[in-house]
């Protein structure tokens, strides 16, 4: 008894799956029994490791496919890029005038990344320049209404404001605080921390998609970048935070006084444990 009629038949559902290559359909005979058998492929089982929808799978697979082709390793923006959601409700309203101002102080590095992504599913490759931003100030309706002419495409929508949560993000993993960087962006705090919190999650699942894949080069790139969007840390402080109790403020403190991995922290005594977390700790009665 199901109180909902379904959406689709299971051999449409088979089918679209098949097509997308997630399963492969087979004909077996067993003695005088002819059987369709059905398995698995190594996308399809990614795709359930990482547990995404065959839809984000897909865009995912064609994403980090494309990146593959090319990647700007000289700043990590672009590896961010990646493991951004493409929810970009938080940017709602935004103002674009700001946003273009924003994307004018962008370093050279950091506008080679604007220009290399794309949507390669859809076969839709344009870079973020300054064109499609003042069109967008120029006529703001049209670029929320998701016109479908050139420059106001839904992907070239979807595209500027992914990129822009790649933006704030990549402020966050530098350690910046949060109400820095919900200032510059013009977004609340609250806002913000939902973003990173998304994202750490997602990252976690585009690094279980990768490794299933056996994309190891690509995932050993990716890796790590959930847990440090999780607590906003560089790099070298994503050992101290995986300790139960250490903040990324604590794990800034244990860092500059020489005590930069779990070893060295087990290896410290008592005291001095307690010397390093005074002075990250403001005293209250």
């Amino acid at each position: 008894l199901t109180l909902f009629k379904p959406l689709r038949s299971l051999e449409d559902s088979i089918c679209e799956l098949a097509a997308n290559r997630f399963i492969v359909v087979e004909e077996k005979t067993d003695g005088d029994r002819t059987y369709t058998s059905l398995s698995a492929t190594q996308l399809g089982r990614a795709a359930l490791v990482s547990a995404l929808p065959p839809d984000a799978a897909l865009f995912v697979f064609a994403d980090l496919q494309q990146a593959t082709k090319a990647i700007a390793l000289d700043t990590e923006l672009h590896m961010l890029y990646l493991v951004t959601p493409t929810n970009c409700s938080i940017w709602q309203g935004c103002d674009w005038n700001h946003m273009h101002s924003v994307f004018s102080k962008l370093s050279p590095g950091e506008r080679r990344v604007a220009k290399l992504v794309s949507h390669a599913r859809y076969r839709y490759t344009l870079g973020l320049t300054f064109q499609h931003l003042t069109e967008a100030i120029r006529f703001p309706y049209a670029f929320h209404a998701f016109r479908y002419s050139r420059p106001f495409h839904p992907l070239t929508f979807q595209l500027h404001l992914r990129f822009f949560s790649a933006l704030a993000l990549f402020d966050v993993i530098n350690e910046k605080s949060v109400d820095e960087v919900a200032r510059r962006f013009r977004i609340s705090r609250g806002t913000l921390q939902t973003l990173q919190q998304q994202s750490a999650t997602y990252a976690a699942m585009v690094v279980a998609f990768c490794s299933r894949l056996g994309w190891i080069y690509l995932c050993e790139l990716l890796k790590g970048f959930a847990t440090r969007l999780a607590f906003g840390v560089r790099r070298e402080l994503t050992e101290l935070v995986s300790v139960a109790g250490i903040d990324a403020t604590r794990a800034r403190v244990f860092h500059e006084h020489d005590v930069t991995s779990m070893v060295e922290l087990s290896n410290c005594t008592v005291k001095r444990i307690k010397e390093i977390l005074s002075l990250a700790v403001p005293f209250s009665r």
